[in-house]
């Protein structure tokens, strides 16, 4: 994560909801920054994006074992000179 946020992106999550079960846990935020280097293909530009993304966590015995990040990254492109 630190290479996303601070070498590929100067960025930071903005959080827009957590909600939290026995054993499962999903925060809701938009990535929100500027791209510093090239990522996916896409060449890095001055321009601000957001972009909305969650991460579903997988809890037992009060640790995560587990983490998937859904990351729009369609809404990345569009926000890129790529688009």
């Amino acid at each position: 994560m630190h290479y996303f946020y601070h070498e590929a992106f100067e960025a930071q999550a903005e959080l827009k909801d957590i909600l939290i079960a026995e054993d499962q846990a999903c925060f809701e935020a938009e990535f929100v920054g500027r791209q510093l280097s090239e990522f996916a293909g896409i060449a890095p530009t001055s321009k601000e994006i957001r972009v909305p993304f969650c991460i579903v966590y997988d809890l037992a015995h009060d640790q995560i074992t587990r983490g998937r990040i859904y990351f729009e990254t369609g809404v990345l492109h569009q926000q890129s000179s790529c688009a």
